[in-house]
């Protein structure tokens, strides 16, 4: 009499880098992830749990921590609803040598194995499997590492030269008297003109920065922008910039270029 063995069970997940790091990167589409996923399961026999965990706008140098997706997967491998984590390619499933060890130590701990469709199993088995997973591991981190070293340097360069190097956030506008003979089309075909201090709404968002530093919340910055015709949705334009900018703690790096 022969015996079934039951078929493994499999939960994937589908990763997007954030927008800085895909300079120079094939963009890994989460359909496209998703193909190789589902080829992969049905290469190896793997019953593929619901949907891959989707992970948007997540850097691949984020800690295990701050992956939701990654996350869930490990943990629902730990408490025993899947055997196999599976991603579409290498460079998807991190982007940092800590997070990879710490995944595939974690997946292996309980009988579990990581499974990449451009790679197959990255384990830490032998001696030479964990050499060579370790070694496109350094590679897919120095790749974000220096593209994000490059990002930096790119945006120094524009803001010395007074260009905006994102988004144009308001109390900013674009300098159309004398167009830049030197300037050239970005990525996505736009000539990054030179910015400079709109009257009209610059001194209304020095204030709305004066009232952060002061301590009011990022609600009220809200209503007193809204409330004085600066309709521009907080969560697009200024919130992005809280991190860096509106925060109590580098107030003074972009506000002094608001004449504060």
């Amino acid at each position: 009499m022969t015996t079934k063995t039951a078929a493994k069970r499999a939960v994937g997940i589908v990763r997007v880098s954030k927008q800085g790091e895909r300079e120079d990167e094939k963009f890994r589409s989460p359909e496209d992830q998703t193909r190789q996923i589902t080829a992969l399961c049905e290469r190896e026999g793997l019953t593929l749990i619901g949907e891959p965990y989707p992970e948007m706008d997540v850097s691949g140098g984020a800690p295990l921590a701050r992956r939701a997706g990654l996350r869930a997967a490990v943990e629902a491998i730990e408490a025993g609803q899947a055997d196999t984590l599976v991603v579409g390619y290498f460079d998807r499933l991190v982007r940092s040598l800590k997070v990879q060890q710490e995944v595939v130590e974690r997946v292996e701990a309980v009988g579990g194995s990581v499974m990449l469709a451009d790679y197959g199993r990255l384990t830490n088995g032998k001696a030479i499997q964990r050499l060579t997973g370790t070694m496109i591991g350094a590679v897919n981190e120095y790749v974000r590492l220096s593209i994000g070293e490059r990002s930096k340097e790119g945006v120094a360069l524009a803001l010395s030269e007074g260009r905006c190097p994102g988004v144009l956030i308001p109390g900013l506008r674009y300098d159309e008297s004398e167009p830049d003979p030197d300037a050239v089309p970005d990525a996505t075909g736009i000539i990054r003109m030179r910015v400079e201090l709109d009257p009209e709404t610059a001194p209304i968002v020095a204030e709305a920065f004066r009232m952060r530093a002061a301590g009011a919340t990022v609600a009220a910055v809200r209503t007193y922008l809204t409330d004085n015709g600066i309709r521009h949705t907080v969560k697009e334009q200024l919130v992005p910039y809280s991190h860096q900018g509106v925060d109590r703690k580098s107030t003074r790096l972009n506000s002094s270029h608001l004449g504060i």
